[in-house]
């Protein structure tokens, strides 16, 4: 959301000021990434595997994540209902970094 807003503060004011970037040194910076390697079968043309996600079907067993994410901003159309697997009564869902939808920016 920062970027977005960094990208909004730029159109409304194209001569706002930055500093050039010292490449030299981290000091001042955060640094991020996303590695993309969970798969699930809403995954597009990435395959239809539980990669990352379990060791096979997930299951009690096989379940290999540390933290079920939070997926209230993906859509319906991104995720993947876990087979027979639910937290209270509602259904387990999983979402795919092979999806382009999910992997996409969002502003």
């Amino acid at each position: 959301m920062r970027s977005c807003l960094i990208g909004l503060a730029l159109l409304l004011n194209p001569a706002a000021h930055f500093q050039a970037v010292d490449p030299s040194t981290l000091k001042g910076k955060v640094l991020l990434g996303y590695q993309g390697w969970f798969r699930c079968p809403a995954g597009g043309p990435s395959g239809a595997n539980w990669s990352h996600w379990a060791n096979g079907t997930p299951s009690a067993a096989t379940l290999v994540i540390d933290m079920y994410p939070d997926l209230t901003e993906f859509d319906r159309d991104e995720l993947s209902a876990v087979p027979a697997m639910t937290v209270g009564a509602a259904p387990v869902y999983l979402f795919s970094s092979g999806n382009t939808v999910t992997v996409m920016i969002r502003c």
